[in-house]
């Protein structure tokens, strides 16, 4: 809140990490024992950094230290694209006085003969207003001004002032954003609270039947059904072990419930995304890695029903996991929610071929799990019962076919 809000102020807070001692020391000899660095710090010695930045830029084969430095300065570039979200432009002062003048421009553009000294005047004033809105657009990361004025989609600060040197009237939200940081830069408790809850209510009215839909992402987020589905995972192929083991009978019955507990929840985050998104479920590969893990433990869950030796069981559990841990890793390098690119842009083929093609990768992984299983398990436990080593095998031929 700080950063977005009071940009000048939170430049002083110790929150960049470095590690590596020589970028250490470009900052100064006293800051050996300190790991944590404020962005006036950095700041302060810019110069150096960058310059040592380039000459690792061109570098084939990078070494710790160059390393270190890039990860600095995508690190800058979080924190300064954060620091661009609600900021209003420095120029000229507060939202109000900036449409002021915007709309004092444009009538002198219009009013005033071509080449007059106030034509020109105002025609500076709008470029150099613009340059300073185009430096927000491409800095700032956060989408946080609502769709208005025929305009589709959420923009981020700059955009949304763009639009507003261009027809002379900014976005209502944006006076509400600056009103906001006023009251925080000001400690007003009171007032604060107060344009939380109107800003609160606005936002609301321009999603428009979005709302909802808002609303649902944000519980979404916050229930975390896959990160859920991952423990029951963990727990199902534990349970299926110690069947082949002791009170099989009894915990036979119990992993195929806590695999139906499991593959509910997959199912719930699979539905909550389709719903979110209004799309088919494979659109990225961060979705494909969720529905391979799905298909594959609907089709255990009709194996294990048919066949009751944990064995499907313990293969669903194995690829369920592994196909969530894999796409929270891929969630780390983007929007898991991405608009969709043109070649994508069909929920036919979406819902049709993609999900098709995905299928086939989860009956692949699933045949090579219990082929594994089957090898595994006559190995360990002195070989295998012979209706049991019939049993995975047909499931293999099965899912092949399939």
């Amino acid at each position: 809140m700080e950063l977005t809000m009071d940009p000048g102020t939170s430049a002083h807070r110790r929150v960049f990490r470095i590690d590596h001692p020589q970028v250490v020391a470009i900052l100064g000899e006293n800051h050996e024992e300190r790991k944590f660095f404020s962005f006036a710090e950095i700041a302060a010695v810019y110069e150096t950094w960058l310059n040592n930045l380039r000459s690792s830029m061109n570098a084939e084969r990078r070494d710790t230290y160059q390393r270190a430095l890039v990860k600095l300065q995508n690190a800058i570039g979080i924190y300064d694209g954060l620091a661009y979200t609600l900021t209003t432009s420095p120029t000229f002062g507060g939202m109000d006085r900036e449409q002021q003048i915007i709309r004092l421009a444009r009538a002198d553009l219009a009013n005033q003969p071509m080449g007059s000294d106030t034509h020109t005047l105002a025609n500076n004033a709008l470029e150099l207003m613009s340059g300073q809105y185009r430096r927000i657009a491409m800095t700032a990361v956060m989408q946080a001004i609502p769709p208005s004025g025929g305009a589709v989609g959420w923009r981020n600060l700059g955009d949304a002032m763009l639009q507003g040197v261009n027809t002379g009237e900014f976005h209502p939200v944006l006076a509400e954003y600056g009103q906001l940081a006023e009251a925080w830069r000001n400690k007003e408790v009171i007032r604060f609270n107060e344009q939380i809850q109107g800003l609160y209510a606005d936002l609301h009215i321009y999603a428009g039947e979005r709302s909802n839909r808002i609303k649902f992402e944000h519980f979404f987020h916050n229930f975390a059904p896959f990160y859920f589905s991952m423990e029951v995972y963990v727990i199902v192929f534990f349970t299926a072990l110690f069947s082949w083991l002791f009170w099989t009978r009894t915990l036979t019955v119990a992993t195929f419930w806590l695999m139906v507990t499991a593959f509910v929840l997959h199912t719930f985050g699979l539905a909550a995304r389709v719903y979110i998104q209004e799309r088919p479920p494979v659109t990225n590969l961060y979705s494909s890695a969720v529905f391979v893990g799905w298909a594959a433990v609907l089709i255990c869950l009709f194996l294990e029903r048919l066949y009751k030796n944990c064995v499907s069981a313990a293969a669903a559990a194995m690829i369920g996991f592994c196909t969530l841990i894999i796409a929270h890793h891929l969630s780390f390098t983007g929007d898991t929610l991405e608009v969709m690119r043109a070649v994508l842009d069909s929920n036919f083929w979406l819902a049709t071929h993609v999900p098709t093609v995905t299928m086939g990768y989860s009956a692949a992984f699933l045949a090579g799990f219990l082929g594994i299983l089957h090898i595994v398990r006559d190995r360990v436990w002195g070989g295998l019962p012979e209706d049991t080593g019939r049993s995975i095998e047909r499931m293999v031929y099965g899912v092949v076919c399939f």
